[in-house]
Formats: C-alpha cells, sequence, structure tokens
C-alpha cells in the first residue's frame, strides 16, 4: 500500500512540475525575422597570404593558433554563381566553382576534358566537364590579357 501511494504521489509531482505554458504563441513566432535580414558583402579572402602569415606566426611561438571555421550557407551552387566575380570565378564542373587565382596548374585529362590543381591543395580531384571546357579556355585567356 506505501508502495502504491509512493508511486501516485511521484507521478503527480512530476505532473505538477511540469512546464507552464500561458496557451499564446512564444513571442519569436510572431516576429517576420527573414524579410529584416540584409545580405553583408563580405571582402575577398586570400588563402595563400593566411598560410604566409600561420608560417610566419608559426615560428614566432607568441601569437595563438588560427582556427578556421566552417561555415554551412544555404545556397546551392546555382544560386551562388551568380552573385560571384565572373572574372575570378567560373563553374568548371556541376559541384565546383573554381577561383582564377587558386588555379596553379591545368592539365589534359582523358574524354577532352582539363584536370585542375589548386594551391592549396584541393582535397578531391576537380575535373573540367567537357561541356564547359571551351567556356574554361575563354575564361582563362581572357584574364591572361
Amino acid at each position: 500500500m506505501k508502495k502504491k501511494l509512493f508511486y501516485i504521489l511521484f507521478c503527480f509531482s512530476i505532473l505538477v512540475t511540469a512546464q507552464i505554458t500561458n496557451e499564446g504563441n512564444p513571442v519569436s513566432w510572431n516576429l517576420n525575422l527573414k524579410s529584416n535580414l540584409t545580405a553583408i558583402k563580405m571582402p575577398a579572402f586570400d588563402v595563400d597570404q593566411m598560410l604566409i602569415e600561420d608560417a610566419l606566426n608559426d615560428k614566432k611561438g607568441d601569437v595563438p593558433w588560427r582556427f578556421g571555421k566552417e561555415f554551412i550557407v544555404n545556397y546551392t551552387l546555382d544560386q551562388l554563381e551568380p552573385q560571384l566575380d565572373p572574372q575570378s570565378f567560373l563553374r568548371v564542373s556541376r559541384n565546383c566553382i573554381a577561383q582564377l587565382k587558386a588555379i596553379e596548374n591545368i592539365a589534359r585529362h582523358f574524354n577532352s576534358r582539363l584536370k585542375l590543381s589548386f594551391s592549396p591543395i584541393c582535397p578531391h580531384e576537380v575535373l573540367v566537364s567537357r561541356v564547359r571546357v571551351p567556356d574554361f579556355l575563354k575564361w582563362i585567356d581572357g584574364s591572361i590579357e
């Protein structure tokens, strides 16, 4: 009998201390936050300069390390491509946009494609698709002039 009474009181105490609501929506649900957001234009990022600075700082030893953070953006490459400077960036395949100054080497690859090497090193193989090779070559020629 004592166990049953203890169990009933325990269950009742859980219900009594449950979250209390004012029967309305949270304030943030009523705010239209998406219309208040503005785009921020970020400056161009020079990876080579960052690597040089890091190498110098590593030699000194008195400057703390810089940790890179990955930021997930809610854009597809199709949405991102028109926002980039076409003189500096080009879509080379369906899963890659290349920056001109990051390209270190261009090599012929089978099936009329081109293989790109980057500095700093890209963790995966980047191939210019057959369809995009003519546009890529025009882009490279335009940048050399």
